[in-house]
C-alpha cells in the first residue's frame, strides 16, 4: 500500500488520540496533551496546537502538565519568554516527587531551543 502523506500520517494520529480518550484509556490530560503534542509537530498546525495547550490549562488549571507541556511548545517556536512564564508556573504546581523530572524537562527545552 501506498505511503500516507505527512497530513494523512498527521490526521490519522489524531483520529487514534481521540479514540482511545473517547474509550477512556488515557486520563483526560494526557490524552489532551497528546493530541495537543500532535497539532505541535504537525506544520503548518500551531494555532491548533496553541489552542489545544490553552484548553488543557483552561480545564485542569492545578495540573503542571498543561503548563509544562506549552512551556515546551513555545520554546519550539521560538517564543522563549511565553515559555518561562509556563515553566514558573509548573513548577509551582508539580508535586515535590516530580520536580526533578520536570526541571530535567525544561532544561532539555531550554538546550534544544538553544541550538535552533
Amino acid at each position: 500500500p501506498e505511503l500516507l502523506d505527512e497530513d494523512g500520517r498527521y490526521g490519522l494520529s489524531l483520529e487514534y488520540v481521540k479514540k482511545f480518550r473517547e474509550n477512556g484509556r488515557v486520563d483526560d490530560v494526557d490524552g489532551a496533551l497528546l493530541e495537543a503534542r500532535v497539532y505541535s509537530g504537525w506544520k503548518g498546525h500551531s494555532k491548533e496546537a496553541e489552542a489545544a495547550y490553552q484548553d488543557v490549562i483552561e480545564t485542569h488549571g492545578d495540573d503542571f502538565r498543561g503548563y509544562l507541556a506549552k512551556g515546551v511548545f513555545y520554546r519550539e517556536i521560538g517564543k522563549p519568554d511565553a515559555a518561562e512564564g509556563m515553566f514558573r508556573q509548573a513548577k509551582a504546581l508539580v508535586p515535590g516527587e516530580m520536580r526533578e523530572v520536570v526541571n530535567a524537562v525544561i532544561a532539555q527545552a531550554k538546550a534544544q531551543g538553544a541550538l535552533q
